[in-house]
């Protein structure tokens, strides 16, 4: 969901609240957006400094004004548009308003989730290195030599790009054919 909220003056208190703009712009209403607001404001009897409050500023030649609506407000007006998008909004909202009333159970629900986020990326590396990790358990178990034959198999690598990698870093081996390899 894309409404932000803040925290403004209201009543000599700071308060949470959200742009009623973007309430409006997610509850996908039908009505102009100043129209809309007045419309909520008058029939459900919303107190200026108590359920709101207003910001003015200049845009061009128009001066719009920005509504800071509090969450309350926000979640009646979210009930009353009747649709899904109403009701995914009052949801945030009520949410919104749980972790603010419990800030220790927020915080432990967001690590919880971020360290199943962290273990499950940790799970991925696991199985990325677990082959690297088992071809050097077999290479410790032959002593630490190895032919490349054996070598190649063990890093799942082709045997002619083995012993061409072999001879370019100057390894030690010559290898005449895929199937016999000598010590310089």
């Amino acid at each position: 969901m894309n409404i932000q909220l803040s925290n403004t003056k209201i009543n000599s208190g700071s308060v949470q609240t959200v742009n009623a703009r973007d309430l409006h712009e997610f509850l996908e209403s039908k009505q102009e957006f100043a129209n809309w607001i007045k419309n909520r404001i008058g029939q459900y009897g919303f107190v200026e400094g108590q359920d709101f409050t207003i910001d003015k500023f200049i845009n061009g030649r128009a001066t719009l004004k920005d509504y800071h609506i509090t969450l309350d407000m926000a979640k009646e007006l979210s009930m009353v548009e009747r649709n899904e998008k109403g009701k995914q909004a009052r949801q945030y909202f009520i949410e919104c308003e749980r972790r603010t009333k419990d800030p220790v159970r927020a915080f432990l629900s967001a690590a919880k989730s971020e360290l199943l986020s962290m273990a499950s990326e940790v799970a991925k590396e696991v199985e990325i290195l677990k082959p690297k990790a088992e071809a050097m358990e077999r290479l410790e178990a032959s002593g630490g030599s190895i032919v490349p034959r054996a070598a190649a198999k063990l890093v799942s690598y082709p045997e002619r790009k083995f012993f061409k990698l072999l001879q370019f870093k100057n390894f030690g081996y010559r290898c005449y054919s895929k199937l016999s390899c000598w010590r310089r």
